[in-house]
């Protein structure tokens, strides 16, 4: 996770595999890329991702 929402922003955590980890808000660059700023559950420690970095659960399926 970066302070900011670019490449050359300030690693200031980590959200590993399997952590869970809540949207707040999103940024899309000038040029298309997407980031996402995610709160970790467990650390409460807020940055910014690349959404595509991020595993999404599908909504369940309606009977």
């Amino acid at each position: 996770m970066r302070l900011g929402h670019s490449g050359g922003d300030t690693v200031i955590g980590l959200a590993g595999y399997g952590h869970r980890v809540e949207v707040v808000d999103t940024w899309t660059s000038p040029l298309g890329a997407r980031w996402a700023k995610v709160m970790v559950a467990r650390t409460r420690v807020t940055g910014w991702v690349l959404w595509s970095l991020l595993a999404h659960r599908d909504p369940p399926a309606e009977p």
